[in-house]
């Protein structure tokens, strides 16, 4: 379990990283809980009733303990500086043991029912694309150019069969999926990857409702939570981002999420989502003549969609065996598991529809 910071402790680290705040006294540094999130613990400082030039509140963010089961702590510090510095995420502000000092947005989280309407969803997919369009210097100097889909998906199943399940409950509710089915699931998962001719950019790989922030001032969209980012498949953010919309975690009780498939996007939500991206893409600098196809979009969407149920399956068993936060990680686990069938069926039956009409 976290051992939560104490005030003293706060004080000390947000001064540390705003020079600032050095002459500013504790009683006016006031220090509270945002979130407890779903892998850190998230801290605001805030500086009251005294002015200090620079900024008056940041965040602090403590890293949650096993975290480095899904990603390299030292690459996320260095993606995240880099993608500060681009633009693209809070600032940067300091580091500690344990964690670090950014920027604080004064933002709330989209819900999964904003992430549809058009009014959020054509920003989102802008966004996005400039995101994909981003260079940083720690992808150029991944020189075999690994997607971060295969490296999770090996390490993450490496990490599930090395899991402990605590509760014969859990067991018997995964009892229908077995490690061997995990491993012929993944091959056939990353070699859909490798035919999709999806190219590899910066992507998000976690751009779910609680991800996306809207700033309360000036309305302004903003990404957070980059832990996960990386060199990826630019369709696994597109499937990704489709099969999150369809799922609320605003839920205060048992099992702490919902999917329905009316919160799925209609086919009309994703060319609107598409037809914006293709514009996000043109804003970036991306010569009409590059540009991909919506049809092309389309179909490396639906190739992920099963990827990305997969990946946060395998995710939930190990958080089920490690994690203390208050989630159903075994029912999340089944639940993208039933998409992760519903959606490869879908596939197969769409490329025999597409087979027969070219005979």
């Amino acid at each position: 379990c976290l051992q939560m910071l104490s005030k003293e402790e706060l004080v000390s680290i947000a001064r540390s990283s705003i020079p600032s705040w050095a002459k500013v006294k504790g009683s006016n540094l006031k220090t509270s809980v945002v979130t407890g999130g779903l892998t850190n613990v998230l801290y605001k400082v805030e500086a009251v009733s005294q002015q200090v030039p620079g900024p008056s509140v940041v965040l602090v963010r403590e890293f949650g303990q096993g975290t480095s089961v899904y990603f390299d702590r030292q690459d996320e510090e260095q993606l995240f500086e880099e993608i500060s510095e681009a633009g693209l995420g809070p600032r940067l502000y300091g580091r500690f043991q344990g964690g670090r000092v950014e920027e604080f947005y004064d933002a709330a989280p989209l819900n999964h029912k904003q992430t549809t309407d058009p009014k959020y969803s054509t920003v989102i997919a802008k966004k996005l694309a400039q995101f994909h369009c981003t260079r940083v210097p720690l992808l150029d100097r991944d020189e075999d150019e690994t997607p971060l889909l295969s490296v999770f998906m090996n390490s993450w199943l490496q990490a599930a069969k090395d899991t402990v399940l605590h509760k014969s409950s859990d067991k018997r509710a995964l009892a229908g999926y077995p490690m061997d089915w995990f491993e012929q699931e993944v091959e056939r998962i990353l070699q859909l990857a490798r035919s999709s001719d999806s190219p590899l950019v910066l992507s998000h790989n976690d751009l779910q409702c609680g991800n996306i922030l809207k700033e309360k001032a000036s309305g302004s969209i903003r990404f957070i939570d980059f832990e996960y980012s990386g060199l990826n498949y630019r369709g696994f953010d597109l499937g990704n981002h489709f099969c999150e919309m369809a799922i609320n975690y605003n839920v205060e009780s048992f099992p702490f999420f919902e999917r329905r498939p009316s919160y799925e996007p209609t086919e009309q939500d994703r060319l609107k989502f598409f037809a914006s991206y293709l514009e996000g893409l043109e804003n970036s600098g991306i010569s009409k003549d590059s540009l991909p196809t919506i049809s092309q979009l389309e179909y490396e969407a639906k190739v992920f969609m099963p990827a990305s149920h997969l990946l946060w399956a395998i995710w939930a068993i190990i958080q089920a065996g490690t994690s203390n936060i208050e989630f159903a990680y075994v029912d999340y686990a089944l639940l993208r598991l039933r998409c992760y069938e519903n959606c490869l069926d879908r596939l197969s039956s769409e490329q025999h529809t597409v087979e027969d009409s070219e005979e």
